[in-house]
Parts: structure tokens; C-alpha cells; sequence
């Protein structure tokens, strides 16, 4: 049986529920570089993917301000 290792960041769909604001709306933000509560790897001119990693301490102090 093959153990699942643990993640410790989030994606913003499942960042999206805590903070109450949609996915596309969190991945834009954090393009912009408006809420710094992870690393955001924009590759769109690459024609790839951008990548998204949204650490629980950074997203729980952006809640804490009230945003």
C-alpha cells in the first residue's frame, strides 16, 4: 500500500472556502503580489500552467487582518 505524503500548503480552490473568496480571485491576487500568503510561479508566457502554493500560517494572518 502506497502512503500519501503530506502536503503543507493549500491550492487556492481549497484556499477559496476558508477565506471567502473565489479561486480565480485569490490566484490573481497573489499575481499581482496584493497578499503574499505563499509563492505564485507565473509561467502564463511560458504557455504553462502558473503555480499556486498557499501556506495555512501566511492565509490565517490575511483572515486575521479582516481582508
Amino acid at each position: 500500500m502506497k502512503m500519501k505524503k503530506q502536503r503543507n500548503y493549500l491550492l487556492p480552490h481549497e484556499a477559496a472556502p476558508i477565506i471567502g473568496f473565489s479561486a480565480s480571485y485569490i490566484r490573481e491576487r497573489m499575481r499581482s503580489g496584493d497578499w503574499k500568503i505563499g509563492i505564485c510561479i507565473d509561467r502564463r508566457k511560458e504557455g504553462r500552467k502558473s503555480v499556486f502554493r498557499i501556506y495555512p500560517e501566511l492565509l490565517e494572518e490575511l483572515k486575521r487582518k479582516g481582508v
